[in-house]
């Protein structure tokens, strides 16, 4: 009977913590992120503005990420559902009473989701049809506290997708103004399948776009030589040809192609003819500007990539340090040993033809090097170095003079720390250290080029003693181990 009794406890018991559970369950950021998966994007949001002022700062990120993302789903499924009204608004002639009525029945039910929401969805009534979208309210508070986010580009990307859907018109100036935003963007194959399908069905946008759509296609094209694509571009070989609206020298000419222009294939014609001394097919084709015609065949060279060669705008920098020239074996010309510092633990040596700038320091010692530079508060800092030993070394720090705030990238063993934030890495290689800020109160690091860390905030720095530019150093509580190949600072 006792044993009955306690497997009836345990049973209510458990029942009890699941209907706990099921019905007063704490919303959680899983919690938000499985009713967007689900489709309830609007309980999506209520979950994630609930949930945002207390959450840390790596969750506040994805739960600024997912608002952008469920209010675009919302907008997205409002104009599904207002599909009828929303046609009816880009119908000329269309009754004005009627019409002025939908515009404010769409308008007053998307305020009630806004007042919900805390959100900013408005109806575009103007154009073929109605749309429906973010007025952007989101994304700008995203972008404000985390410029440097993986995500931001994903959601960029997903904008130009949905241009390429429903607002062809500006699909070419939305993939030119991404592609200049991100030129090293992993999206690169999507963007070059998404523009020869506009090509192709016939596509047309604005000039001016020219120079960034060929990068683009360029870019992909050394990326991807062997795709699909990448057989469909030529060359024009000759000045001025003529593009006609059928194949055939009595097709009338409907534009004219510059050499060197890329052109992509959108149709071949079934045999070949013979027009003067060259016989060739005719190739129905398109410019990165979405100027079509048919043009012959000899006028057409295999795209080359060697001959596209970007011209790589060398960087102009007001500090490059190499460390080429020493004053003396613990001293580089132009830098000096901040106060209280021993020259001592700084020292050089070389290596196929260049001097390694080295810092070995013990338990107790200062030391490192300082150079005095005016502050501006917009900078860019790159430093190529590597973690030996110890506890920790500071690369570099850069320091405002009016208020000692400023950066610091220390290499730990196996950590990079940007003014307190700790982002796990191989610090004992060679690396490319990169920290650009644009405004003296937050920054992005860069390593190797890649993007590891955005929305630094600036920092109070009082353990150094003057404002300007520190590399290499140790604070008297590490024992401290680096090299430095070079520092430059613009």
């Amino acid at each position: 009977m006792k044993k009955l009794i306690v497997i009836c406890s345990v049973i209510i018991i458990a029942a009890g913590f699941l209907g706990y559970t099921i019905f007063f369950k704490a919303d959680t950021l899983q919690t938000a992120i499985a009713e967007y998966e689900d489709g309830d994007y609007e309980n999506a949001v209520i979950i994630l503005n609930t949930i945002l002022p207390s959450a840390g700062y790596n969750d506040a990120e994805k739960i600024y990420y997912y608002r952008c993302k469920s209010l675009t789903r919302l907008a997205e499924s409002l104009e599904k559902k207002y599909d009828d009204e929303l046609k009816t608004l880009g119908i000329r002639n269309h009754d004005a009473e009627d019409r002025a009525q939908t515009i404010l029945n769409i308008k007053n039910d998307l305020k009630e989701i806004n007042d919900e929401l805390n959100s900013d969805l408005v109806l575009i009534s103007e154009g073929k049809r109605g749309r429906i979208v973010s007025g952007g309210k989101f994304y700008s508070q995203f972008v404000e506290r985390y410029r440097g986010s993986r995500y931001i580009e994903d959601i960029d990307f997903e904008e130009v997708e949905k241009t390429f859907r429903v607002d062809r018109e500006n699909f070419l100036r939305a993939t030119a103004v991404f592609y200049k935003k991100y030129p090293d963007t992993s999206y690169i194959s999507q963007l070059v399948t998404m523009l020869f399908d506009f090509l192709k069905t016939g596509g047309v946008g604005i000039r001016g776009n020219d120079d960034l759509l060929t990068k683009l296609v360029v870019h992909f094209c050394k990326k991807y030589p062997t795709s699909s694509e990448f057989q469909r571009i030529f060359v024009c070989n000759g000045e001025n040809v003529n593009l006609r609206n059928s194949p055939g020298i009595n097709g009338q000419i409907v534009g004219k192609v510059e050499k060197q222009k890329i052109l992509v294939q959108l149709e071949k014609s079934m045999d070949s003819v013979q027009i003067g001394e060259s016989r060739d097919y005719w190739y129905r084709v398109s410019d990165l500007n979405g100027l079509q015609g048919w043009i012959f065949g000899k006028f057409l060279n295999e795209f080359e990539v060697a001959n596209f060669n970007e011209v790589v705008e060398e960087e102009r920098w007001t500090l490059d340090e190499h460390f080429q020239v020493w004053h003396d074996s613990n001293t580089p010309e132009n830098w000096v040993h901040p106060p209280d510092s021993a020259a001592s633990v700084i020292s050089f040596y070389e290596k196929s033809g260049s001097k390694i700038a080295k810092i070995s320091a013990g338990q107790g010692i200062r030391g490192g090097l300082f150079r005095r530079m005016t502050s501006p508060y917009s900078f860019v800092i790159s430093a190529k170095g590597r973690y030996l030993h110890g506890n920790s070394v500071i690369l570099f720090a850069y320091v405002f003079s009016d208020n000692k705030s400023g950066y610091c990238v220390k290499l730990n063993n196996q950590e990079v720390d940007v003014n307190g934030r700790k982002i796990p890495y191989q610090t004992s290689v060679w690396h490319d250290y990169r920290l650009e800020c644009g405004d003296g109160k937050f920054a992005k690091i860069y390593i190797d080029g890649e993007l590891i860390s955005g929305r630094i905030p600036a920092v109070q720095l009082r353990e150094f003693n003057a404002g300007g530019l520190y590399c290499l150093y140790s604070m008297p509580n590490s024992v401290s181990g680096g090299e430095m190949e070079y520092i430059r600072m613009r």
